[in-house]
């Protein structure tokens, strides 16, 4: 008899925890992981690369391959470094994050999202609740670009990657922002903005093993206005016809590098009151280089003279770039059929290929004097403690398969 009291007691205590456990359960957050995702592939919000969205886009990828496989000109101001020293001189809060991607595949990337949430680590196979509101259709772009929100985000931007016509130069255009909860809200005393936040957005673009924050990285500004929490945000989509007034000043990859890894660094910034915002945008805007660039580029811009003076200044040292590269190759050649004829000369060969290999990098990708295919690595497989004979045929062959000939 005590046995049966003592199991409808243990009956009725589980029966009075079990609703509470359950509620703990239901509170416990949804993902894997809580971070700001930069997300890099896909649109979601940009026609007609929206419901589903696809894995390329042949007409895009047609103008953008080009852009991000050329080496290109140069590289603006990047304003990451800045923004993060300023922020702690307004109410700003600040999330940085990264992806990487590779500029010469088959489909290059049509735009970059930040996400500010929780994430799955990977994609769940089970049926999710459906967001609220128009950010539901984000959802599916994340997942096929390899970001997994758990739920409805904290914080999310998309911004299309957008060629200029003659493909020298390409900018970031806001399409979609949406804050439902401000970052940082323990860090931000509450005024009479409430949730209210002005967000912009810096991005950079670096070579492996590259701080975001260097001034040498490209880099682009995006300033998105004020934001409500839970209003979704459109930005104007003027196509080809104008641009856009929201999207960043145009900005290019480094001409210094030539190989396919790339990051694609995003850092959001919330503040809280417009005041402070063009308090925080003016400081980072005020750096000496950023002026400098500026002026100089609204200068050739607006300045006949000065434009025709840095266009004149650009081809002289281009000039000077090809006439060191075919003047090195005509020397290298040289040393190289000495070396074929008496391998004793392997040395100076060697010597003479590596200062051409020097001026042929110093040309733009995609310089019709440039040949690139001769590499460090190919100088060094000339041995020169090899028997005569092989040295002859290391030369013979690098000269066939590395030098060509120039016209």
């Amino acid at each position: 008899m005590r046995s049966v009291n003592s199991l409808v007691c243990v009956c009725t205590a589980l029966s009075l925890i079990s609703p509470a456990v359950a509620q703990k359960r239901d509170s416990e957050p949804k993902g894997d992981y809580s971070d700001p995702v930069a997300s890099v592939g896909v649109c979601a919000f940009v026609k007609p690369r929206t419901n589903p969205p696809q894995t390329s886009n042949p007409g895009a990828d047609k103008a953008l391959l080009p852009l991000l496989a050329a080496g290109l000109i140069t590289s603006l101001v990047n304003k990451i470094g800045s923004a993060i020293s300023k922020a702690g001189d307004a109410k700003t809060v600040q999330t940085l994050a990264s992806r990487n991607f590779e500029r010469d595949k088959a489909s290059v990337p049509q735009c970059l999202q930040l996400v500010r949430g929780r994430f799955f680590n990977l994609l769940p196979t089970d049926a999710q609740p459906v967001w609220s509101g128009e950010i539901e259709t984000a959802r599916a772009a994340l997942n096929a670009n390899g970001t997994f929100p758990a739920d409805t985000p904290d914080y999310f931007f998309e911004g299309e990657i957008v060629p200029a016509s003659d493909n020298g130069a390409f900018a970031i255009r806001p399409v979609a922002s949406f804050m439902s909860k401000p970052a940082g809200t323990g860090k931000i005393r509450f005024g009479n903005d409430g949730n209210d936040r002005v967000v912009a957005i810096f991005l950079s673009i670096t070579k492996p093993g590259e701080n975001p924050a260097l001034a040498t990285a490209p880099g682009a500004t995006l300033k998105l206005g004020k934001h409500k929490a839970g209003v979704f945000k459109r930005y104007p989509d003027h196509g080809k016809t104008y641009s856009s007034p929201f999207e960043s000043a145009w900005f290019n990859l480094p001409k210094d590098y030539s190989g396919k890894a790339l990051t694609m660094n995003v850092l959001q910034t919330e503040t809280q009151s417009e005041s402070a915002f063009l308090k925080f945008i003016g400081g980072v805007l005020a750096d000496d280089k950023v002026k400098a660039e500026a002026t100089a580029q609204l200068q050739q811009m607006f300045i006949p003279q000065v434009a025709a003076t840095a266009a004149a200044a650009d081809e002289a040292k281009l000039t000077a770039l090809r006439n060191a590269a075919e003047t090195t190759w005509t020397t290298a050649r040289t040393k190289l059929d000495a070396c074929i004829a008496n391998p004793g000369t392997a040395a100076e060969a060697k010597q003479a290929l590596r200062a051409y290999l020097a001026a042929d990098s110093a040309l733009p990708m995609g310089d019709p004097v440039r040949n690139g295919a001769l590499t460090q690595t190919i100088i060094e497989s000339i041995k020169l403690d090899g028997a005569p004979t092989d040295v002859i045929s290391q030369c013979y062959a690098v000269r066939n398969d590395s030098l060509g000939s120039k016209n």
